[in-house]
């Protein structure tokens, strides 16, 4: 299991706030420390402290919603009907610079909004994505619309629908040195995004709040099964092994949760090790065996001294 680790995130909860989001205008740039939402109109912030039905909690502007952890959480917009992809994003900055080719755990909660004033959200998406990156970024595709350009490096791969709970959406990323930044929002267009109706309702916007962003170094040994090689039959079996510490582990031949497989023939073999709220690691190896070239003489025949 993945150790607990330094949280490089600052406030990554959102509980250090300037002053309690009051009124309409409850927007994570006003009020959250060392997060950005972009602009001043867009993405909101919530607290316990806040007025009912705006920036308070649980009764928010877009519905019910308890904290995950503590008094606070933001909300990012992923899709916005007629809005010609209109976007929230929130932004957040790391105490510390990433290391190159380290290896870190980057874990999110969210919620799906129902919802607030005359409609009910019916909609879910799994477009909320994580962006990791040296500098802090800015609309790039007009004011308030879908950013384009960057490749989230960590993506949730199923519908977050839950409206009860909230979800962990997480993954490992391998620095390429310097980042300083986490932006999570949807990349995508609007013709790309992909949705899913959950409920009855009017289709006007999919919201999710967000809260207890963390990225920290992944603490566990890398899988391995060394390099693709040539073994003789008389080398056989042969075995494979994983690493110790992960929650799972899943091999090629179907074993499952086994530290070491032996293998019996040529061919090729994976392992792929999970760690619970973080992600997973693979690796593969290909064995042969050689090949004995086959001898041919030429024809028997007769030759003068």
């Amino acid at each position: 299991m993945q150790t607990t680790a330094q949280n490089l995130v600052k406030n990554p909860s959102f509980e250090n706030i300037s002053s309690c989001p009051n009124g309409a205008n409850n927007r994570l740039n006003w009020y959250v420390y060392d997060w950005w939402g972009f602009d001043t109109t867009g993405t909101q912030v919530f607290n316990t402290c806040g007025v009912t039905g705006w920036g308070g909690v649980p009764y928010t502007s877009i519905g019910y919603r308890t904290p995950h952890t503590g008094n606070t959480f933001s909300e990012v917009l992923v899709y916005f009907q007629g809005g010609s992809n209109q976007r929230y994003y929130a932004q957040g900055n790391f105490t510390s610079a990433l290391l190159k080719d380290s290896l870190y755990c980057v874990s999110y909660w969210a919620s799906r909004a129902i919802g607030g004033g005359s409609y009910h959200a019916n909609r879910a998406s799994k477009n909320l994505d994580a962006y990791i990156n040296d500098t802090l970024l800015n609309w790039n595709n007009g004011y308030g619309n879908n950013l384009v350009g960057f490749i989230p490096q960590i993506k949730c791969n199923y519908y977050i629908i839950d409206t009860l709970n909230w979800t962990q959406i997480s993954g490992i990323y391998k620095a390429h040195g310097g980042e300083m930044h986490i932006t999570i929002g949807n990349f995508n267009d609007d013709s790309h995004i992909d949705t899913i109706a959950v409920a009855p309702g009017y289709h006007r916007s999919i919201d999710y709040f967000l809260d207890d962003v963390s990225v920290t170094p992944f603490t566990l040994s890398k899988p391995n099964l060394g390099r693709d090689t040539s073994l003789c039959l008389q080398n056989f079996p042969y075995t494979l092994t994983a690493p110790l510490g992960y929650d799972s582990v899943l091999w090629s031949n179907g074993a499952v949760n086994a530290h070491s497989i032996n293998i019996t023939q040529p061919g090729k073999y994976w392992v792929r090790c999970v760690a619970n709220g973080c992600g997973s690691l693979t690796d593969t190896i290909v064995i042969k065996t050689p090949t004995v070239p086959h001898l041919k003489l030429r024809n028997d025949t007769t030759l003068c001294k």
